[in-house]
């Protein structure tokens, strides 16, 4: 992951957003050897109830100001970008 990124980094933004909360999130992210331009937590996403009565956390890539015809989002919930 790591020599992806660095490969990267001239080209693009890199913007990690997760849904965890920064105290669990930070000490894994301070482990990427990256030069990173912005990190989101939990508290940029939107909290929204499934129709289970299960609530999850969001992430709303509209709030990220940017063109999302130029945005690629790596996740591994789907449930995390459904908007």
């Amino acid at each position: 992951m790591d020599e992806f990124f660095n490969k990267i980094k001239p080209l693009v933004e890199i913007v990690i957003f997760t849904a965890s909360v920064a105290r669990y999130a930070e000490p894994v992210i301070r482990n990427l050897n990256v030069d990173v331009d912005h990190i989101l937590y939990r508290d940029s996403c939107t909290k929204v109830r499934q129709h289970s009565g299960e609530e999850i956390y969001v992430k709303d890539l509209s709030k990220l100001g940017r063109d999302l015809s130029r945005v690629i989002l790596v996740d591994n919930s789907p449930t995390c970008y459904s908007y």
